[in-house]
């Protein structure tokens, strides 16, 4: 594996997971990118319905959100209902290390803030609630092994792995279920001490996504899949969600930097199966620079900021706030539709890396010193 230092979606990162998949544990190899900078903002109209140029199928929002959680795997007895899951961090090592790993470590200080971080993430955007067994970032009260969602580190593997996690087991709510717990390579410095922006907050947010049900878009669970061979539909980039595996270059975007939540069909794919959480922001909410959301996910702080999120937003007269910015931005506030906003790492411009998820009314928006449209 290569480290993420800072370069988003360009850095050579790999990654291995399994999935309770029927009582079987399946095998897939990430990588963590692929597509080549850009440097110049060129936003053009994506395609929204129909067949891509490129052949693969455009999926809506509802078909998106089915492709991402086929097979039914959920901790919710009725689609769309609400649900309430107990997480903790693994406080010993279990009786069996999951096959090829070793090691057994506890998640430290850095890792329990990035991880609840994510968890407030998807619980903003679907109607679950994440109890934690546990409290405090040291010290064994920090820490049981009796939790559904348990958080692990190995520090020795016989795959290169940043991470794995199992879907949702119905009924199997248990701390001796394997169903939902989530392992991660604390061997590399990226997960050790996860950095927003960088790889390590990506994949505990990957990871969530499949111990609450999302698969990844396509069955790649294995080998070097590409996105022209594998891809089952046209979105699958990381653009669009971070269950994906394939770099938003082949969607016509640039991510400057690793998304740390939920993107645009991850959100979809939640409500799917939680039902969509209208609860979440429903005063005037600012997202960017001046925000007022209380998640650094959504909130920029200079010129230099990077900013990749999926807006989810449950009321008021709200703005998008590009104001920091002095290169050019495109805004659009459509639902489901994308802005390009931001410097990038290394000079590539942020290329469709703000979006907006379905049903969400963002009224205003404030641009800054560049020549804006």
């Amino acid at each position: 594996m290569i480290d993420a230092q800072g370069w988003g979606e360009y850095a050579q990162a790999w990654s291995v997971e399994r999935f309770a998949d029927d009582g079987a544990a399946l095998r897939c190899t990430c990588p963590a990118c692929t597509g080549a900078l850009n440097t110049i903002r060129e936003q053009t109209i994506l395609p929204s319905d129909g067949t891509a140029a490129n052949g693969k199928p455009i999926f809506n929002w509802d078909e998106a959100a089915a492709q991402l959680t086929r097979g039914g795997y959920t901790w919710s007895a009725v689609q769309g209902a609400a649900i309430t899951i107990t997480y903790a961090f693994r406080s010993t090592e279990p009786a069996t290390m999951p096959e090829g790993t070793g090691g057994f470590v506890r998640f430290n200080a850095a890792q329990i803030a990035a991880a609840e971080a994510a968890l407030a993430l998807w619980s903003d955007v679907a109607n679950i609630t994440f109890v934690r067994v546990g409290s405090g970032a040291s010290g064994d009260g920090a820490y049981s092994n009796n939790a559904t969602i348990l958080f692990s580190n190995y520090t020795t593997e016989t795959d290169s792995a940043a991470g794995f996690a199992y879907l949702p087991s119905p009924g199997q709510t248990g701390s001796a279920s394997l169903a939902g717990d989530i392992w991660i390579d604390g061997s590399e410095a990226y997960n050790s001490t996860p950095v927003f922006g960088d790889y390590g907050a990506q994949v505990l947010a990957h990871e969530i996504g499949h111990a609450i049900g999302l698969r990844h878009p396509g069955d790649y669970d294995g080998g070097t899949p590409t996105y022209d061979a594998d891809a089952s539909y046209w979105q699958d980039a990381r653009m669009f969600t971070i269950m994906s595996y394939f770099g938003s270059g082949n969607t016509g975007g640039s991510l400057p930097a690793f998304s740390a939540g939920p993107q645009l069909h991850d959100i979809a794919a939640a409500q799917r199966l939680y039902g969509a959480n209208t609860n979440t922001r429903t005063g005037d909410t600012v997202y960017g620079f001046n925000s007022n959301t209380g998640r650094e996910h959504y909130t920029l702080t200079s010129a230099s900021s990077n900013a990749v999120f999926s807006v989810w937003d449950g009321g008021g007269v709200d703005t998008l706030d590009l104001s920091g910015y002095a290169t050019n931005s495109n805004i659009d506030l459509r639902a489901e539709s994308f802005s390009s906003a931001g410097p990038g790492n290394g000079g590539a411009a942020g290329l469709y890396n703000i979006s907006i998820a379905a049903g969400v009314v963002i009224e205003n928006a404030t641009g800054g010193s560049g020549n804006d449209t």
